[in-house]
């Protein structure tokens, strides 16, 4: 597709239909080639997603990025904030990460 609105408005569209089967390539996918304001906010969806299932994976994805650490930053504290519900519902507050909420 040529770049522009559609292309960008179909990859979100993909990149969202993915989160629930494969979060990991979905965040990865939506970090790579991000284009919108819109991708901010399904990059911090995707990375809460998989970072309530498996931070350590959404944190390695996060980090090896080309983002910002202002950005890296924002989507590790989201996984972080979802992993701490999953743990937090299941009891595990041995488990509980700390969230940073100013920039390192």
């Amino acid at each position: 597709m040529q770049d522009g609105p559609l292309k960008w408005a179909t990859g979100s569209n993909l990149a969202i239909g993915l989160i629930f089967r494969d979060p990991a390539a979905a965040l990865s996918w939506s970090i790579a080639s991000r284009h919108t304001g819109q991708d901010a906010a399904n990059m911090a969806s995707m990375a809460a997603c998989l970072g309530g299932n498996d931070y350590e994976q959404a944190e390695s994805i996060i980090a090896a990025s080309d983002l910002s650490d202002p950005e890296k930053h924002k989507l590790l504290n989201a996984a972080k904030l979802d992993w701490n519900r999953t743990r937090a519902y299941h009891g595990e507050w041995d488990r509980i990460l700390p969230v940073e909420t100013s920039k390192p």
